[in-house]
């Protein structure tokens, strides 16, 4: 075999490669195959020795070629291959580390670190193995690296370096971490409330700032008003009956967290899409450990998290919200079991033998949603909680089927990337386009399947059921007629219009 076929062999094999790690758009297989050819070819040779006689991507050992690059970037290799809860802060802690978030948060070895850049391919091909039984970890990274990173050009690193102790006196990123847990196996939700609370202590610091990272404020007493309807049993205006109302105010609980002044009476109720994607994931855990019904009374309960005191020690603890009357949960079973069925099935219908993701993908989508949020925030002109979480849902849902094309079907068609942000004309012509073209639904297994999220749904506009057609149609396989008539019955948009800001 010549020299140019050698090479030409070479460079089918890694696209074949890359392909099973769903790295598919050639200028993003690219980065890769470039580094994978740069390497020794001793080094070639047993990266790609791995691959043979391995019938199942997920049995490849990805790591040991790359074994000491690993050690010297002091990664804790058998952790992060025995445990998926891990992955992700192991990850997290070594672009903190290397002070990489912002070069490398798509784990692609395009940094000037060698060694850096044989862990980030290590730890890429590992993430894609464990997103195909754990759906978790994508909602992991969505909160973890990918709004970490976005934040970091707000936060940036801790201006003393030598510090071997997290300094609270200013905001960074490393405080970040510290204040919200970031680099533990705690509750996604609750890690998500914490960097909630965390911001809005920078934005009480900053006066100036105009940006609101992605949190929707409403006055302390519009969420007061919701609680005592719900202690009250009472029902809306509309003619709901107590019953439905009740279910309703239950999914109202998942994306709202109270930021708590740790030195003034002063609270700050906020819903965050970041904080229902948190929710979601923290579901998903509890599907796998038979724990659902408990798991959505628990991520339905409304908490406060501390603020930090810049310059000051910073609480961290957590408490149920007060406020002028005596909160207890009356709620019972049945106020919350209407969601099993269509969450259990949502998530029994994830192809995980089918799509493999890559960590460039949900990094790229991050990445997007983060700055539509920016374009939604600066021109805000929603009057009420309703339209503002229905705006977020929908430029999340462009983000995801966006790039999801860009990445898997970046030769047959080509949609608007422009943000839907003050209507949804975009994402309903990027829709309308893909529904035309029935022979690539395989292609969008992630986008089919995130869109057909009932805990995304129920917070649409349904007022125009086109809509929810479009979703479904492009959802096929993913939205069954039961969970249909769950949105249509318990669509919490109406219920949110009532909290004005």
């Amino acid at each position: 075999m010549r020299g140019q076929d050698k090479t030409e062999f070479a460079i089918d094999l890694y696209n074949d490669i890359l392909r099973q790690f769903g790295i598919v758009n050639p200028s993003q297989a690219e980065e890769y195959r470039s580094f994978l050819l740069s390497l020794p070819i001793r080094t070639q040779i047993q990266f790609l020795s791995a691959f043979e006689n391995t019938p199942l991507i997920s049995q490849v050992d990805v790591m040991d070629t790359f074994l000491s690059d690993l050690y010297e970037k002091r990664v804790d290799i058998e952790t992060a291959k025995s445990s998926y809860k891990h992955l992700i802060p192991i990850i997290l802690k070594l672009l903190v580390k290397e002070k990489a978030l912002d070069e490398a948060y798509l784990l692609q070895p395009t940094t000037s670190d060698f060694s850096l850049n044989n862990a980030l391919t290590s730890l890429s091909f590992l993430f894609t193995q464990k997103t195909i039984d754990y759906p978790y970890l994508i909602f992991e990274y969505f909160i973890k690296i990918g709004y970490t990173r976005n934040l970091l050009t707000i936060l940036g690193y801790q201006e003393n370096e030598h510090e071997k102790v997290v300094s609270l006196r200013s905001p960074s990123i490393e405080g970040l971490c510290k204040h919200a847990s970031i680099f533990s196996d705690a509750s996604l939700k609750s890690i998500a409330c914490y960097i909630t609370s965390y911001l809005q202590a920078v934005l009480d610091k900053d006066k100036k700032e105009k940006n609101s990272f992605g949190m929707i404020k409403f006055p302390r007493k519009e969420v007061y008003k919701m609680l005592k309807l719900r202690k009250e049993n009472g029902s809306m205006r509309t003619g709901k009956s107590s019953f439905i109302f009740e279910r309703e105010n239950v999914i109202a609980s998942f994306p709202l967290s109270i930021s708590q002044h740790n030195r003034r009476n002063e609270g700050f109720a906020i819903y965050s899409v970041y904080v229902l994607l948190g929710t979601i994931g923290e579901l998903i855990k509890k599907v796998e450990v038979q724990d659902t019904l408990n798991g959505i009374y628990e991520l339905s309960q409304i908490r406060s998290y501390p603020m930090p005191l810049f310059g000051d020690s910073s609480s961290t603890g957590t408490s149920d919200i007060e406020g002028p009357f005596d909160l207890e949960n009356t709620l019972e079973e049945d106020s919350f079991s209407f969601l099993l069925p269509s969450i259990q099935r949502w998530i029994d219908a994830y192809p995980k033998s089918d799509m493999y993701l890559s960590p460039q993908l949900l990094g790229k989508i991050s990445n997007r949603f983060f700055d539509a949020l920016s374009h939604i925030e600066n021109r805000e002109t929603s009057k009420h909680l309703g339209d503002s979480m229905h705006k977020r849902i929908i430029v999340l849902m462009n983000s995801i089927l966006v790039e999801d094309v860009k990445e898997n079907l970046w030769d047959r068609v080509i949609l608007n990337i422009n943000s839907p942000i003050n209507s949804n004309e975009i994402f309903f012509r990027n829709m309308h386009k893909l529904n035309n073209f029935p022979d690539i639904n395989h292609k969008l297994l992630f986008s089919r399947w995130m869109l057909s999220c009932p805990l995304l749904l129920l917070y649409l506009n349904r007022d125009n059921d086109h809509l929810l057609e479009v979703i479904e149609k492009f959802s096929q396989g993913y939205l069954d007629e039961e969970t249909i008539e769950t949105i249509k019955t318990y669509s919490v948009y109406g219920f949110f219009s009532s909290i004005v800001s």
